[in-house]
């Protein structure tokens, strides 16, 4: 797609979600609607977390 990394976001539930956005570079959300909890999104380095997709969505408006 030829977007530089730090462009993009990261978003998921898990904390392989996070690891992986952190490795390529991107900015990360944890989400708090599927599997992961809270600290370990924060742990894991997550850039924001929000409790659901609309909460994320919102912040584009």
């Amino acid at each position: 797609m030829q977007v530089p990394a730090q462009n993009c976001l990261m978003i998921g539930d898990t904390t392989v979600d996070i690891l992986a956005g952190k490795a390529a570079g991107a900015q990360t959300v944890g989400v708090l609607c599927g599997f992961g909890e809270e600290g370990e999104l924060r742990r894991a380095g997550a850039d924001l977390i929000v409790k659901d997709l609309k909460e994320l969505f919102d912040l584009f408006k």
